[in-house]
């Protein structure tokens, strides 16, 4: 699995991978109860500006003073939804034509410079302290100070091998 994800060289979201029907559950809820909220508040402003010219509709807003202060927090809230919803459109239209452009335009991994760094890193990592099978089961180990790594090394050992993709 971890290999099939590397050959693609995208960015993957939980979300979209198959499985995880926890966190899809969870963001859905999440998601819907915003949505009530929104639609439950313009309901309510609209309701209660309603409720003076057809006198059937409950007061939900208890108002004294005048029919327009109502009015305009419809029309603020109505004019923000309208806001909102193109702002929306017009974000998604421009984070699909970058990504899309992005993508075609640019190598994103290389797969031979990422074998060869992972190689680089394993000789490097075995030859300072020790075999894979022994660092993977040790269970104390004392770092003697010429082991210890200066700040840059793994950007200084991938600059000598000129695999660094990294500025």
């Amino acid at each position: 699995m971890r290999e099939k994800s590397r050959m693609t060289g995208f960015y993957e979201d939980k979300y979209f991978k198959p499985g995880n029907k926890s966190l899809k559950i969870k963001e859905g809820f999440i998601t819907l109860v915003g949505w009530a909220f929104v639609m439950g508040l313009m309901t309510l402003v609209l309701i209660s500006s309603m409720a003076n010219i057809d006198s059937r509709l409950p007061k939900l807003i208890p108002h004294d003073s005048s029919f327009y202060e109502i009015n305009h927090m419809a029309f603020i809230l109505f004019t923000l939804s309208i806001i909102s919803f193109l702002i929306s459109i017009f974000l998604t239209i421009m984070n699909n034509y970058r990504n899309k452009s992005f993508y075609n335009s640019v190598s994103i991994l290389d797969m031979k410079r990422e074998k060869k760094r992972e190689q680089l890193f394993e000789d490097y990592v075995t030859e300072r302290f020790g075999n894979r099978n022994f660092r993977h089961n040790v269970r104390a180990y004392e770092v003697s100070p010429e082991q210890c790594l200066e700040k840059n090394t793994y950007q200084k050992l991938y600059n000598k091998y000129h695999v660094n993709d990294v500025d």
